[in-house]
């Protein structure tokens, strides 16, 4: 993304496409499944295993607390079960397949972040998947064809209304109305989130990172109203509100004063009493135990007893 940012000069226009899917493991198709497990030369004995596993499933559906109905699934990988994250892995491998095939046709172009390296196509992770190509009509067309033969396969829908194109700086309008003409997807400026992160973290970060405050207020605002004890408001704190800024900040910088912000809150949430009434802050607190320690010593003022120690 950084590096088609940077493209602002010439006529090589290049694209990000972050596709959306909808609902990914309930239009997974069973038959597509287990011809790419064979393909990828696994056994057929343990394919057809993992396909008793999946097949068997059904399904019943509660009304007013009595379930009914014995429901027979005909595709789909159900959510939750340990097996369906890896086994949609090997059904998006048949998506990479068709990138990789079109890239060595001359269909697709990927974008190289510097001289002799590696081209790169496209990024998968889970149903999370972001094209990266230059922006010409016959990329554009071969990505539709792509996309119609990866649905009609694998059973996939793409969500376009909610599916994002970014193009680099030096596009022009032709080349907006060329890419969204044919694919049919908004673009938009490389704003963009991809497995919970920002695609391109430049100025004003403390905006982007917005995020990560709203979460904190919203789980602090569920806990305020019920009663917690010291222990237990020490491990909200370190089991989950201490690990929410945790992934992004392994990938960016957060912004020191966004820091503050974060610490403050759980600070009060920590000293607060009760709904709506903050406590002392521990420091605030040392502070003004040492102030009445030094009035009583004979002092004036804190600053006074401070120098005072350093003078001994």
């Amino acid at each position: 993304m950084h590096t088609i940012k940077g493209v602002k000069k010439g006529r090589d226009v290049k694209m990000a496409l972050k596709l959306d899917m909808a609902k990914v493991y309930d239009r997974v198709e069973w038959v597509f499944l287990s011809e790419m497990m064979l393909k990828l030369g696994f056994s057929s004995i343990w394919v057809a295993k993992v396909m008793d596993c999946i097949t068997t499933t059904t399904f019943s559906v509660l009304w007013k607390g009595t379930p009914l109905g014995h429901i027979m699934p005909q595709r789909g990988l159900r959510q939750g079960c340990p097996l369906s994250p890896y086994l949609f892995l090997l059904c998006t491998e048949g998506f990479s397949c068709l990138l990789h095939g079109a890239e060595r046709k001359g269909d697709l172009i990927g974008i190289q972040v510097a001289r002799g390296a590696p081209s790169v196509t496209h990024l998968l992770f889970a149903n999370d998947s972001i094209l990266f190509v230059k922006a010409t009509q016959e990329a554009c067309r071969s990505l539709e064809t792509l996309f119609q033969t990866y649905e009609e396969v694998l059973g996939q829908q793409i969500n376009y209304s909610k599916s994002v194109l970014s193009l680099s700086p030096n596009a022009k309008r032709a080349d907006f109305d060329m890419v969204a003409g044919i694919l049919h997807v908004p673009v938009m400026q490389c704003r963009e989130k991809y497995v919970g992160l920002p695609t391109v973290a430049g100025n004003g970060r403390k905006q982007l990172f917005q995020h990560l405050k709203d979460k904190l207020w919203k789980y602090i605002s569920g806990w305020t109203e019920k009663l917690l004890s010291r222990v237990g408001k020490e491990i909200l704190i370190q089991a989950v509100l201490q690990a929410i800024p945790t992934y992004s900040m392994s990938c960016f910088w957060i912004p020191k004063g966004l820091c503050k912000e974060l610490h403050g809150i759980m600070a009060r949430f920590w000293w607060a009493k009760a709904k709506d009434k903050r406590g002392i802050h521990w420091v605030k607190w040392e502070l003004l135990c040492m102030s009445k320690f030094a009035g009583g010593l004979g002092f004036r003022d804190l600053e006074a007893f401070n120098l005072a120690l350093l003078a001994k």
